[in-house]
């Protein structure tokens, strides 16, 4: 579903992908979420959606 995105695993994690430390790969993943769903419309992205919502707190 992520088609090897880095730092998909992360969604998965009880971190948080703002600031210095993962905020480049929140961005990234923000960017598949938002492209991913044109290209592939067969999967249901609003799961991982949920997910970097919450990561982004």
């Amino acid at each position: 579903m992520t088609k090897g995105t880095f730092g998909w695993q992360y969604l998965f994690t009880d971190v948080s992908l703002r600031g210095d430390d993962f905020g480049e790969t929140g961005r990234r993943l923000n960017d598949m979420l938002t492209v991913f769903p044109e290209l592939f419309p067969g999967y249901d992205y609003q799961p991982l959606r949920s997910r970097l919502a919450a990561r982004l707190r």
